[in-house]
């Protein structure tokens, strides 16, 4: 949580901007990537690791939710991420080859445990479910989002504000640092 009593156009171009610009518009919330456009519901593309975990996405982003694959925390990857103006829910597709083994299926809980710590919130679906009826699959996702106050429909702009919020980092100038002050060292 950043508490803030001035708004960005108030700052100067310095580091207090960049990181009130930063909280309001994380780089990831700016915008899918242009080449997921071309995703298809029959052909695997990168970066899905399974054709079941890109119709998930489609199915998601059929309904209107802001949602980017592979998401990266911490070196651990989250199949897809459904994000909105209240918050965000980690969406994970449990099925082959990636939760075969028991020790897939450990190791895949343990990484959503870590990320739980940090405040992720999961959900879950299941291949074999999703195969028998995608719409049954996926009617829990939508309460979930909902409970959440994700929202679908929510347009690009309403999650990076205006073009003034847009984060961009900061160039600090040499002569602003007092860091090669060797006095007193």
């Amino acid at each position: 949580w950043l508490f803030s009593s001035v708004t960005a156009d108030q700052l100067p171009n310095d580091l207090r901007r960049s990181l009130l610009t930063y909280m309001q518009s994380p780089p990831a919330f700016q915008r899918t990537p242009s080449e997921l456009a071309e995703v298809s519901f029959n052909e695997r593309r990168d970066p899905f690791q399974s054709l079941f975990e890109q119709r998930v996405f489609l199915l998601i982003r059929k309904r209107g939710y802001h949602v980017i694959p592979q998401w990266r925390v911490n070196e651990k990857l989250i199949d897809l991420v459904v994000t909105g103006e209240h918050g965000r829910l980690a969406v994970e597709c449990d099925g082959s080859p990636y939760h075969s083994s028991t020790r897939q299926i450990q190791d895949d809980y343990e990484r959503e445990r870590e990320l739980r710590r940090a405040g992720w919130r999961f959900w879950r679906v299941r291949s074999s479910e999703f195969a028998l009826s995608p719409q049954d699959a996926l009617a829990p996702l939508w309460q979930k989002l909902d409970s959440l106050g994700i929202r679908p429909g929510v347009e690009e702009e309403n999650l990076t504000g205006d073009a003034v919020n847009i984060w961009t980092p900061v160039a600090l100038d040499e002569d602003d640092s007092d860091l090669d002050d060797d006095e007193g060292a």
